[in-house]
């Protein structure tokens, strides 16, 4: 009875543990969506605008920063004439934990980086905006 009882207990343990580390493993890839979708929609702004400009910058600063990403490094063309290549260059690093094999917490920082180019579709005319 009382084997039982401890198997039970450390199966229980083990499966704790199994859980635990599925869940910190999945956490960064959810994180990673996050990044790339909004520096995804800076560069779509980007695309709109004929490139970066201080509002698109101050957008991905405040949506990166309000999803707990820190250290931000942004880099976009500023001016791209219909046809250019734009690219955007955003590099930022944000704090995971992760589970030890003693199953101990940890606590490290993982750096994300999003690199893109497009062509640019912006047209202005001698009439302005269209």
């Amino acid at each position: 009875m009382i084997a039982q009882v401890i198997i039970l207990a450390l199966s229980l343990v083990a499966m704790i543990g199994i859980s635990l580390q599925g869940i910190l493993f999945a956490v960064p890839i959810f994180q990673r969506m996050t990044f790339d979708a909004i520096c995804h929609r800076g560069l779509m702004q980007m695309d709109q605008s004929g490139g970066m400009t201080d509002t698109i910058q101050l957008f991905l600063e405040n949506n990166l920063s309000q999803a707990g990403f820190q250290n931000l490094v942004i880099h976009g063309d500023r001016s791209v004439t219909l046809g250019d290549e734009m690219s955007l260059y955003v590099q930022g690093s944000l704090a995971v934990r992760s589970l030890t094999t003693g199953l101990q917490m940890t606590q490290e920082t993982r750096a994300f980086v999003y690199h893109n180019s497009i062509l640019s579709r912006h047209l202005v005319t001698a009439a302005g905006m269209p």
